[in-house]
């Protein structure tokens, strides 16, 4: 009877109702878990309500798929296909297999015409293609 007159005379609803059904409390214990939840709320008014969180890296930067300014993961050339080089995801200012052209000879003596034509890209390998009679012959060379 006490019991329940102390705990009918706690003003939050909500640790009425849970102290109503712990039937097996003593009188000592409902008044020390009182004690605890108000403290615990006394805790959670000193706390600052607002956490301040520091943005890191939300600029723009300098995009070196597309040479360009944006935010990370938003480059216009995600999922593109350059043509000249068949390489994805960048565009021709940004590509790395800049192709430097050389014609070295355009001869024709008569019996043939014949124009040799040589690809560096930034590796090692070199592509020289000969147009003789108008057929094309393709070598790879590896230095």
């Amino acid at each position: 009877m006490i019991r329940d007159r102390l705990i009918l005379g706690i003003s939050d609803s909500v640790i009425q109702q849970r102290l109503l059904r712990e039937t097996d409390m003593t009188i000592n214990k409902i008044i020390e878990y009182c004690k605890s939840i108000e403290i615990t709320k006394q805790h959670k008014l000193l706390e600052p309500t607002e956490t301040q969180v520091d943005v890191m890296n939300a600029g723009k930067f300098k995009c070196s798929k597309c040479n360009s300014n944006h935010q990370a993961r938003k480059s216009p050339a995600f999922n593109k296909t350059r043509a000249k080089c068949q390489g994805r995801n960048h565009f021709a200012q940004a590509c790395k297999k800049k192709i430097q052209t050389e014609d070295l000879e355009n001869e024709n003596t008569g019996w043939t015409s014949m124009r040799e034509t040589i690809k560096r890209t930034h590796t090692s390998k070199l592509t020289l293609r000969q147009s003789v009679d108008n057929v094309t012959l393709r070598y790879n060379i590896h230095t």
